[in-house]
Protein backbone atom coordinates (compact mmCIF):
# COMPACT_ATOMS: atom_id res chain seq x y z
CA UNK A 1 0.00 0.00 0.00
CA UNK A 2 1.00 3.42 -0.76
CA UNK A 3 0.73 6.58 1.34
CA UNK A 4 0.87 10.18 -0.01
CA UNK A 5 2.72 11.91 1.17
CA UNK A 6 5.15 9.27 2.45
CA UNK A 7 5.35 8.74 5.65
CA UNK A 8 8.93 9.93 7.17
CA UNK A 9 11.26 7.65 7.76
CA UNK A 10 13.24 10.11 9.80
CA UNK A 11 12.52 12.66 11.92
CA UNK A 12 13.63 15.80 10.70
CA UNK A 13 15.64 18.70 12.80
CA UNK A 14 13.49 20.57 14.95
CA UNK A 15 15.44 23.59 14.61
CA UNK A 16 14.64 23.28 10.64
CA UNK A 17 11.76 25.98 10.46
CA UNK A 18 14.70 28.17 11.87
CA UNK A 19 16.69 28.23 7.96
CA UNK A 20 14.84 30.78 6.71
CA UNK A 21 15.76 34.14 4.26
CA UNK A 22 18.71 34.48 1.61
CA UNK A 23 21.53 32.58 3.25
CA UNK A 24 20.11 29.68 4.85
CA UNK A 25 16.58 29.62 3.29
CA UNK A 26 18.02 27.89 0.06
CA UNK A 27 19.98 25.04 2.76
CA UNK A 28 16.41 24.65 4.18
CA UNK A 29 14.59 23.91 1.21
CA UNK A 30 17.05 21.51 0.23
CA UNK A 31 16.84 19.74 3.49
CA UNK A 32 13.08 19.52 3.39
CA UNK A 33 13.55 17.37 -0.10
CA UNK A 34 16.07 15.02 1.47
CA UNK A 35 13.63 14.28 3.81
CA UNK A 36 11.00 14.02 1.20
CA UNK A 37 13.57 11.88 -0.96
CA UNK A 38 14.09 9.63 2.08
CA UNK A 39 10.46 9.08 2.65
CA UNK A 40 10.15 8.02 -1.13
CA UNK A 41 13.45 5.51 -0.41
CA UNK A 42 14.90 7.60 -3.15
CA UNK A 43 17.96 7.73 -1.76
CA UNK A 44 19.93 8.66 -4.93
CA UNK A 45 18.70 11.36 -4.53
CA UNK A 46 19.08 11.78 -0.87
CA UNK A 47 22.86 11.54 -1.43
CA UNK A 48 22.51 14.29 -4.34
CA UNK A 49 20.81 16.33 -2.12
CA UNK A 50 23.44 16.07 0.90
CA UNK A 51 26.09 16.41 -1.23
CA UNK A 52 24.35 19.84 -2.35
CA UNK A 53 23.82 20.98 0.88
CA UNK A 54 27.31 20.45 1.72
CA UNK A 55 28.78 22.40 -1.05
CA UNK A 56 26.46 24.88 -1.00
CA UNK A 57 27.12 25.16 3.29
CA UNK A 58 30.68 25.76 2.02
CA UNK A 59 29.61 28.21 -0.29
CA UNK A 60 28.04 30.27 1.68
CA UNK A 61 31.15 30.33 4.58
CA UNK A 62 34.04 30.69 2.24
CA UNK A 63 33.13 31.78 -1.58
CA UNK A 64 32.83 29.78 -4.53
CA UNK A 65 36.72 28.76 -4.73
CA UNK A 66 36.49 27.42 -8.26
CA UNK A 67 37.42 23.37 -7.49
CA UNK A 68 35.86 21.65 -5.06
CA UNK A 69 39.00 20.56 -3.01
CA UNK A 70 40.34 24.05 -2.79
CA UNK A 71 36.65 24.94 -1.21
CA UNK A 72 36.67 22.02 1.26
CA UNK A 73 40.49 22.88 1.83
CA UNK A 74 39.44 26.89 2.43
CA UNK A 75 36.43 25.52 4.72
CA UNK A 76 39.01 24.03 6.87
CA UNK A 77 41.12 27.06 6.91
CA UNK A 78 38.51 29.42 7.67
CA UNK A 79 37.85 27.39 10.79
CA UNK A 80 34.75 25.84 9.85
CA UNK A 81 35.32 22.79 10.57
CA UNK A 82 38.33 20.60 12.79
CA UNK A 83 40.75 18.56 10.78
CA UNK A 84 38.66 15.05 11.64
CA UNK A 85 35.67 16.34 9.88
CA UNK A 86 37.58 17.90 7.40
CA UNK A 87 38.89 14.43 6.32
CA UNK A 88 35.34 12.70 7.27
CA UNK A 89 33.90 15.08 4.91
CA UNK A 90 36.22 14.65 1.85
CA UNK A 91 34.97 10.74 2.37
CA UNK A 92 31.82 11.55 2.82
CA UNK A 93 31.66 14.01 -0.58
CA UNK A 94 33.58 11.39 -2.81
CA UNK A 95 31.56 8.77 -2.18
CA UNK A 96 28.18 10.83 -3.00
CA UNK A 97 29.64 12.30 -6.12
CA UNK A 98 30.17 8.61 -6.94
CA UNK A 99 25.91 8.63 -6.33
CA UNK A 100 26.01 11.25 -8.94
CA UNK A 101 28.72 10.17 -11.43
CA UNK A 102 29.41 6.33 -11.01
CA UNK A 103 26.01 4.72 -10.31
CA UNK A 104 26.54 4.82 -6.80
CA UNK A 105 23.46 3.19 -4.61
CA UNK A 106 23.17 3.88 -1.14
CA UNK A 107 21.23 2.42 0.96
CA UNK A 108 19.26 4.20 3.39
CA UNK A 109 21.94 3.53 5.89
CA UNK A 110 24.35 5.04 3.59
CA UNK A 111 22.48 8.60 3.88
CA UNK A 112 21.99 8.71 6.87
CA UNK A 113 24.88 9.14 8.45
CA UNK A 114 26.02 11.90 6.25
CA UNK A 115 22.86 13.47 6.69
CA UNK A 116 23.79 13.50 10.39
CA UNK A 117 26.80 15.01 9.58
CA UNK A 118 25.56 17.67 7.40
CA UNK A 119 22.62 18.42 9.53
CA UNK A 120 25.36 18.78 12.67
CA UNK A 121 27.24 21.24 10.58
CA UNK A 122 24.40 22.95 9.63
CA UNK A 123 23.29 23.79 13.45
CA UNK A 124 26.23 24.20 14.44
CA UNK A 125 27.32 27.14 12.26
CA UNK A 126 23.54 28.76 11.36
CA UNK A 127 21.49 27.14 15.05
CA UNK A 128 23.35 26.99 17.91
CA UNK A 129 25.33 30.52 17.73
CA UNK A 130 22.42 32.72 17.73
CA UNK A 131 20.80 30.20 20.71
CA UNK A 132 23.79 31.04 22.43
CA UNK A 133 24.10 34.78 21.78
CA UNK A 134 20.32 34.49 23.25
CA UNK A 135 21.19 33.01 26.63
CA UNK A 136 24.87 35.06 26.54
CA UNK A 137 22.21 38.40 25.85
CA UNK A 138 20.22 37.57 29.22
CA UNK A 139 23.11 36.83 31.41
CA UNK A 140 24.10 39.73 33.70
CA UNK A 141 27.28 40.89 33.63
CA UNK A 142 29.55 40.08 36.72
CA UNK A 143 30.14 42.51 39.08
CA UNK A 144 33.37 42.58 40.76
CA UNK A 145 33.81 43.42 44.72
CA UNK A 146 36.65 45.81 45.33
CA UNK A 147 37.85 43.92 48.33
CA UNK A 148 38.41 46.40 51.59
CA UNK A 149 41.92 45.97 52.86
CA UNK A 150 41.63 44.73 56.75
CA UNK A 151 44.10 45.96 59.16
CA UNK A 152 46.10 42.36 59.37
CA UNK A 153 46.41 42.72 55.80
CA UNK A 154 49.91 44.46 54.73
CA UNK A 155 50.27 46.76 51.67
Amino acid sequence: MLYYPARLKRKRPEWLWMLWGAEVGYLGDLLREVYDALAADATMLAAMGVRAMLERLMVTKVGDQAAFANTIAAFLKNGSVSKREYACLKKILEVWQAATDRAFRPTKGDTFTPLDITEHLIADLYVHDGAVDCVSNRVLPRVRVQKIPEENDKP
